[in-house]
């Protein structure tokens, strides 16, 4: 797909609750309320006129604003230069709004997209709403029915649809590389039987050990159980090992040890490290 060029964005709250999400993603159209209007007010009398709608006579000004402004944003929106946003199902939803005009059906009026509803980047990657800025998915607290991404929020937008790092994720993904490599070549210093308190404490800390570190049978130097399904799961540390090593280890588990779910084979450094059929688990 092709990046992704917008100039405004917009969040939009689907109904009540969010009980025009579903139906909306499913359909391919924006549902909105406004049912004190006609349609032919809506889609040719402008704001002015709105305004003066008896339903707003009881409101105060700010309010009367905000409400038409929403609805005025989802009319006139334009498809090459908008984007429009909701949540919905763990997901973040955009689209683009399609031909102008406001319809109705038996649930509520709704304006038509172009295209579809897309969950995904523009690569493909599925936009969990737990996984995207904080400053991007914190207008779900909005209380109306329309409100514009601005300033940093529609920086981040910007490049989560198109699957663009920021320079700050860029930085830390640098800072978190650096200090792997250091980390990596601590462990490779560390005495053997540190290296596999290391690896008990790794493993220990999800599944249950049943047995004394280091010494249960010839070839295994740590054993767990998965507790949920009961699994056996078996651990051989080395803090040096090559390829010929790693499959001797494994040839031995295949032949000798039935009944065992998993086998791990942990290494701190690989003496045959540039193979590229062999890598380090620590």
């Amino acid at each position: 797909m092709s990046p992704q060029e917008f100039k405004r964005a917009f969040f939009v709250k689907l109904g009540e609750g969010g009980r025009w999400e579903a139906s909306s993603i499913q359909d391919d159209i924006l549902r909105i309320g406004y049912p004190y209007f006609t349609l032919v007010e809506i889609n040719k009398d402008g704001k002015e006129f709105l305004r003066k709608n008896s339903y707003y006579t009881k409101m105060k000004k700010g309010s009367i604003t905000m409400d038409i402004n929403a609805l005025m944003f989802i009319v006139e929106s334009t498809t090459e230069s908008e984007i429009w946003i909701t949540f919905d199902s763990t997901y973040l939803w955009w689209c683009r709004l399609g031909e102008p005009g406001i319809y109705e059906d038996s649930k509520s009026r709704y304006r038509k997209v172009s295209g579809k509803w897309s969950n995904k980047d523009i690569d493909g990657n599925l936009l969990y709403s737990n996984q995207i800025s904080g400053r991007i998915s914190k207008v779900q607290r909005f209380a109306g029915v329309v409100c514009q991404i601005k300033g940093d929020a529609f920086d981040d937008l910007k490049r989560l649809l198109n699957n663009e790092s920021s320079d700050t994720f860029i930085s830390i993904k640098a800072s978190q590389s650096d200090l792997e490599n250091k980390v990596m070549a601590g462990i490779q210093r560390l005495h053997p039987k540190d290296f596999e308190i290391l690896v008990d404490l790794l493993f220990s800390k999800n599944w249950n050990r049943v047995s004394m570190l280091g010494d249960i049978m010839r070839g295994v130097d740590i054993e767990l159980t998965i507790p949920i399904t009961h699994d056996i799961c078996q651990v051989q540390v080395k803090s040096s090992a090559d390829k010929k090593v790693f499959e001797e280890y494994a040839a031995k588990f295949v032949s000798t040890h039935k009944g065992v779910r998993r086998f791990y084979f942990v290494v701190s450094t690989l003496c045959d490290y540039n193979d590229e059929t062999v890598r380090p688990i620590i």
